[in-house]
């Protein structure tokens, strides 16, 4: 008998429960030493080779996702180092979408490892993988359904306007509880696409008048740490349909952004902002001191609308010169109104 033949006689033969658990013992996130200290193998070697036998045994899917296995292993610190648990790390390798994991599932669960544990290792729910089995759509299949009827029905009631963050805050105003994450994702499924902002270039108030000038009060002023502190102006012209224009006067509370009051006229007139100046004081019956910002237009400087002022004693503010920054916020306003105007005449 010659030296090779008395080798492989010597060989120790070890059962297939036996090379399962081995294999099983890795997934879970052994290292390849202690799992052969702990079956007393002679060496680590036959971990790997018997997980190749199985990933050849399982399938391309399965191999993909134990090659990334194993290289995690080799890579792995040892216990006590602060790094992240083997199967925390398998998040970021396994496959993107669920029917891809359940496959994988499938196979592992058919070579005879416990489906607890691989659903555990996997990060997915039992329930889930059941109803993927049985031909059911699993639970957030289920519940998109439900919901993309009624992201639908959002979406066009406000005219292509919202995204997916509004949509999200108007589903959490109905009560469902729904990320922007997931509505983008809806979105896409439903091939809705809400309307795209233009590029918005504000433009500077031509203001030759002789009616006078105020400083501009907020370039030394605190931003405002409550309401009725401080009141931003402007004016702008919305198309109507035919053809015409029609002239719309903001007035915005700084602190909120909310719209505290706004008149719309077919002229340009101190009249437009004298009345939308006028709703905003029975509106909010502001205090003494409230800054009120505009720019230089000719309107706000009207003998009639600083006596308004005057006895509301409101301290009036308006931009520098060529400097249409200095009200930005309106400008910023007035870009999403005319994005969402325009696009629908």
């Amino acid at each position: 008998m010659n030296t090779n033949e008395a080798q492989k006689r010597s060989r120790r033969v070890y059962p297939d429960e036996l090379k399962k658990e081995a294999v099983q013992m890795l997934l879970d996130g052994h290292s390849a030493p202690s799992v052969a200290q702990n079956l007393g193998l002679p060496h680590t070697s036959l971990l790997y080779r018997w997980k190749a036998q199985l990933l050849q045994q399982e399938g391309t899917a399965a191999s993909a996702l134990e090659v990334r296995v194993r290289q995690l292993e080799e890579q792995a610190p040892p216990h006590g180092t602060g790094a992240r648990h083997l199967k925390k790390s398998l998040g970021h390798f396994q496959p993107a979408h669920l029917k891809e994991v359940y496959a994988v599932i499938s196979q592992l669960q058919e070579a005879g490892f416990p489906l607890a544990v691989v659903c555990h290792t996997l990060g997915v729910s039992r329930a889930g993988y059941y109803a993927y089995t049985q031909g059911r759509a699993s639970p957030r299949a289920q519940e998109d359904a439900r919901l993309r009827p009624v992201v639908q029905q959002i979406f066009w009631e406000h005219k292509r306007r919202y995204g997916a963050r509004r949509i999200a805050a108007e589903l959490a105003a109905r009560g469902e509880v729904c990320g922007p994450g997931r509505v983008a994702r809806l979105l896409k499924q439903l091939g809705l696409q809400a309307l795209q902002p233009r590029s918005y270039r504000p433009r500077t108030t031509q203001s030759r008048h002789p009616l006078g000038y105020n400083p501009n009060l907020l370039l030394d002023s605190a931003p405002p740490s409550g309401i009725n502190q401080v009141w931003l102006g402007d004016i702008t012209f919305v198309p109507l349909a035919g053809g015409r224009f029609a002239y719309l006067a903001l007035l915005m509370d700084l602190y909120s952004r909310r719209i505290v009051a706004w008149e719309l006229a077919e002229h340009m007139a101190e009249a437009l902002v004298l009345a939308a100046l006028r709703q905003a004081i029975a509106a909010r019956q502001p205090g003494p001191g409230l800054i009120h910002h505009t720019d230089r237009g000719g309107q706000y400087a009207g003998s009639e609308y600083r006596r308004v002022l005057g006895r509301a004693r409101m301290r009036q503010s308006m931009s520098r010169a060529d400097n249409c920054y200095d009200n930005a916020f309106m400008e910023s306003c007035f870009g999403t109104i005319k994005t969402e105007l325009e696009m629908e005449v």
